[in-house]
C-alpha cells in the first residue's frame, strides 16, 4: 500500500514534524495544499471540500497514522502560521476533517 512506499523513502528532516508534514501533503493535490492559504475565501472552501474527502478515503482504509499527519499538516502548517490566511486555511480545513 502506500504505507510501505513511504516507508522506502529517504528524507532528510530539519524538524520532527516535517516527515509527517510531508506524509500528509502526499494525501492533498499540490492545488488544494496551495488555495488553503489563498486570499480568497472560495479557493479555500474547495480545497476544504478536497480535505474531506481525504479524510473519507483515510477514515475507509482504517488509517490512523495518515489521519493524524493530515491533522498535524493542518495545525501545524496552516492553523499555526503566522500569516492569516494561512490560520483561515488551517482552521476551515480542521472542520473538514471533522465533516469528513
Amino acid at each position: 500500500g502506500s504505507r510501505s512506499a513511504l516507508r522506502g523513502a529517504s528524507i532528510v528532516t530539519p524538524a520532527p514534524h516535517t516527515t509527517v508534514t510531508m506524509a500528509a501533503q502526499l494525501e492533498l493535490s499540490q492545488a488544494a495544499l496551495r488555495n488553503l492559504s489563498d486570499k480568497l475565501y472560495e479557493k479555500r472552501k474547495t480545497a476544504a471540500l478536497e480535505v474531506e474527502q481525504c479524510t473519507r478515503a483515510i477514515l475507509h482504509t482504517r488509517d490512523p497514522e495518515r489521519l493524524n499527519a493530515l491533522i498535524a499538516m493542518l495545525a501545524t502548517d496552516y492553523a499555526g502560521s503566522p500569516q492569516p490566511n494561512h490560520r483561515k486555511g488551517g482552521l476551515i480545513g480542521l472542520a473538514a476533517v471533522t465533516v469528513g
